[in-house]
């Protein structure tokens, strides 16, 4: 390592954006989308950037208070090194959750800026295989003053040739889902498939499948998130007896559950997400574990970072990405958003390509921290 390659700054940024309408998701009423942006600064000038959703926790001091002390001054290039060293300063903790959260930023920031030193895309870091994605359009939430039929015929107009698969957000009742279901597939042809997302409204598999038994009337891409991640063995019950594909995985950040789902098959797809997940380091070795035993996968939202995996590894191919119709996301004025067709092509920008408008960022984050060698 040389002088110039030491981490010699960590920046975050706090925002708080609020939705439109207040929605619920798997019982939690969600009234604003809370992000934190991390930037990286190495003593040669080169940066690193990476950002994720904080689900309210306060990701920013994690960052600055637990992982900055531990990590400036050391080799940026050394990625997997400094992310070992992390997981030995915390042993007490245990590096998962919040603290998993923080360190997957950490790693992914690493990335971007050693792309960038390399003047390489990220992609072509990450592994040998080059191939183009395919989206996964996330629909926006159905406002109450839209029946199910004028929003399936609004969902019906993001169809595009980029986009392979529409996500639905479920309605309160099941009955209402399988309407929704219904409606949506009679709007978009056979030709694109749906997903319903559920957001780990269940505990108890036998609920999952009584669900299912009222939706399958329409076949669906997947069932998502009906149980969380950690309740394998439930997940595993209901891909026994369900006759739709089941995926899971969204936000799951400690790595036991997501390495005890890939050994025991226990979803038709699994969800990976490298903000909670363990970084882009982290999902390259998981992908080529899925790959080895069978699971396919598919990425959680974060299309510039998320690109990157669906070109180059394994068992991916997908990225989950948003449009103009959805105002939920609400990212637009923080970051120079690529088109849906976009993110079928290969990047060409080094590191990530992520373009953060940092003037805005600045003017509207509520909360800025820096730690710095100085």
């Amino acid at each position: 390592m040389t002088v110039k390659e030491k981490i010699s700054k960590l920046e975050t940024w706090y925002v708080k954006i609020q939705t439109p309408n207040p929605v619920t998701l798997g019982g939690i009423l969600v009234t604003s989308r809370d992000f934190v942006f991390l930037r990286v600064t190495s003593e040669d000038g080169f940066q690193g950037v990476a950002y994720s959703l904080t689900r309210g926790a306060p990701l920013d001091s994690i960052i600055q208070d637990l992982i900055s002390p531990r990590v400036i001054g050391l080799d940026s290039s050394d990625t997997s090194g400094i992310i070992e060293q992390l997981e030995n300063h915390f042993p007490m903790l245990g590096l998962v959750g919040l603290l998993r959260r923080a360190q997957s930023l950490l790693d992914i920031a690493l990335w971007d800026l050693n792309g960038k030193r390399l003047g390489t895309p990220v992609y072509k870091l990450l592994g040998k295989e080059t191939r183009k994605p395919k989206i996964i359009l996330v629909a926006p939430f159905r406002s109450k003053d839209l029946s199910i039929d004028e929003y399936a015929s609004r969902v019906a107009n993001l169809e595009s040739p980029d986009v392979s698969m529409i996500k639905l957000y479920p309605e309160a009742s099941i009955e209402d889902c399988a309407k929704l279901t219904k409606q949506v597939r009679r709007a978009i042809g056979d030709e694109t498939e749906i997903i319903l997302d559920f957001a780990w409204r269940w505990r108890n598999p036998l609920d999952v499948l009584d669900a299912i038994d009222q939706l399958s009337q329409t076949p669906l891409a997947w069932i998502e998130d009906p149980l969380p991640l950690s309740n394998y063995s439930g997940l595993a019950a209901v891909k026994e007896k369900s006759p739709m594909p089941i995926a899971a995985g969204d936000e799951a950040s400690t790595p036991a559950d997501i390495w005890k789902v890939i050994e025991s098959k226990a979803v038709d797809v699994l969800r990976l997400d490298p903000t909670c997940a363990g970084g882009l380091t982290a999902v390259r070795d998981l992908a080529f574990a899925a790959e080895a035993s069978g699971v396919p996968m598919s990425t959680h939202i974060y299309p510039e970072i998320n690109r990157h995996v669906a070109i180059a590894l394994p068992s991916l191919g997908l990225v989950e990405t948003f449009e103009s119709m959805n105002p939920f996301w609400g990212l637009e004025a923080y970051i120079e958003t690529p088109k849906v067709s976009e993110f079928t092509l290969l990047p060409e920008a080094p590191g990530l390509g992520l373009e953060i408008r940092w003037d805005h960022l600045t003017a509207h984050s509520s909360r800025y921290l820096t730690s710095s060698t100085n």
